[in-house]
């Protein structure tokens, strides 16, 4: 398993492997709050991660890669929020991911029933991004799955006009 962190700076979220190498950032555009580019390590985008209504998108070099809803919790009872976004799948060339919001707003990642990462302190300034991840593309993987987990963490905020 991949120990990824990721630290927030500056309107971006730089994210390291183990030995304190970073290895690209995530950035949330500025204009349209609900879009997020990952870099690499060179500062060379990698790809945009966006929401589009109740769904998720993720797009590299202007080809959409896919688009997913988010599956929300059965409201029950009186709520002042709406639901949170629960889950979603998320395919990639490794294969089916299905990324869990938990309760405390943690976050867990699996791959066929099997628990393959974690992101957890997600409201503190310092993140834990421990995951299995494929070597030869850990910033561009790691990235999507921490972009998608800021988009369900904020699904159910609301917006003051």
């Amino acid at each position: 398993m991949m120990e990824l962190y990721i630290r927030s700076f500056l309107l971006c979220y730089n994210l390291y492997d183990s030995r304190h190498r970073r290895l690209g950032k995530v950035r949330r555009d500025l204009w349209r709050k609900q879009r997020l580019r990952v870099y690499d390590a060179g500062g060379r985008p990698v790809c945009t991660v966006w929401q589009q209504g109740e769904s998720a998108c993720v797009s590299r070099d202007g080809e959409l890669l896919f688009c997913r809803p988010f599956r929300h919790r059965t409201a029950s009872g009186f709520r002042l929020r709406p639901p949170a976004a629960q889950s979603m799948e998320i395919p990639t060339p490794w294969g089916i991911f299905t990324l869990v919001q938990e309760e405390k707003r943690d976050f867990t990642l699996f791959q066929d029933a099997r628990k393959v990462g974690e992101i957890r302190r997600m409201l503190s300034p310092v993140k834990e991004l421990r995951l299995t991840s494929p070597q030869e593309e850990p910033a561009l993987f790691g990235g999507i799955v921490f972009s998608l987990a800021c988009l369900m963490l904020h699904d159910d905020d609301f917006e003051t006009v």
